[in-house]
């Protein structure tokens, strides 16, 4: 990426992007629970936490490809990420003793990760995974908490609950659509476990049956529900979370429905 486009990377990275819309403007779901108008440091906090999430982007293709050229646009996206925090927080606030241990969990998540049983996993390990994986995300959580005017920590909590809630089920429909791919680079997959449990160990030469991969999508729509049952009480809003969660839970529904085909088609 040219020093040009590294001045203005969101409208760059926006222009190529596949990710779901939302989060492009992540924090703003979140407002609607805190009674927040939306203002300047709404924007800054979404233009943060869009950068962070490309910054992880490229954190995983430089680990799961040993793609080192990329290490440089990750740090300006990391670099300008902070910016745009601290023009917002004081060096002092509380927030950045959440900022902290998100950055823990998620550098500790990564090396669980990477030392996982492929052969023996627990259901509570692929979750914390899960959740401390996503947990920068959750920022955008943690710094409207400390911008609302009420510093109400049971909404908070339940927030994060849900956001929880919505990384395992997130988790788990990657987990499903990039089967193949995590096959190769032999990164842990709760799809592939599943496989493993029932004794089905050559995978290179196995078409997973649409049966097994139904299985693990209504693991994460139940999640997904899971998510939305924790939401507090908000205002009405075309942005917020609940429409997140829908979104990404009717895609789980849509890929289960054309596996079910597959299955009728047998």
């Amino acid at each position: 990426m040219s020093t040009n486009q590294l001045d203005n990377p969101i409208d760059v990275i926006t222009s190529l992007d596949k990710s779901p819309e939302f989060y492009r403007h992540f924090a703003s779901l979140f407002t609607p629970y805190y009674h927040l108008n939306d203002d300047d440091r709404i924007k800054d906090l979404n233009d943060s936490g869009y950068l962070l999430y490309q910054c992880v982007m490229q954190l995983d293709r430089i680990i799961d490809d040993q793609d080192v050229d990329r290490s440089p646009f990750m740090l300006s996206l990391f670099e300008m990420s902070l910016e745009k925090l601290h023009q917002i927080f004081p060096l002092k606030s509380d927030f950045w003793r959440l900022w902290r241990e998100r950055k823990y969990f998620f550098f500790q998540a990564i090396d669980y990760e990477k030392n996982i049983n492929h052969d023996s996993a627990l259901w509570s390990d692929y979750c914390e995974i899960s959740v401390k994986k996503a947990g920068l995300g959750a920022l955008a959580i943690d710094a409207l908490h400390y911008i609302a005017d009420d510093k109400n920590w049971k909404i908070h909590n339940s927030l994060f609950n849900s956001y929880s809630n919505f990384s395992i089920a997130y988790q788990l429909l990657d987990d499903v659509l990039d089967v193949n791919e995590d096959l190769k680079k032999n990164q842990f997959n709760w799809l592939l476990y599943q496989c493993r449990k029932k004794g089905i160990y050559h995978l290179d030469t196995f078409q997973i049956s649409p049966d097994l991969k139904i299985e693990v999508l209504q693991l994460s729509k139940y999640h997904f529900n899971k998510a939305k049952s924790f939401l507090p009480k908000h205002n009405v809003s075309v942005d917020n979370f609940e429409l997140a969660i829908d979104c990404l839970s009717q895609n789980v529904t849509n890929v289960i429905d054309s596996y079910g085909r597959a299955c009728d088609w047998k």
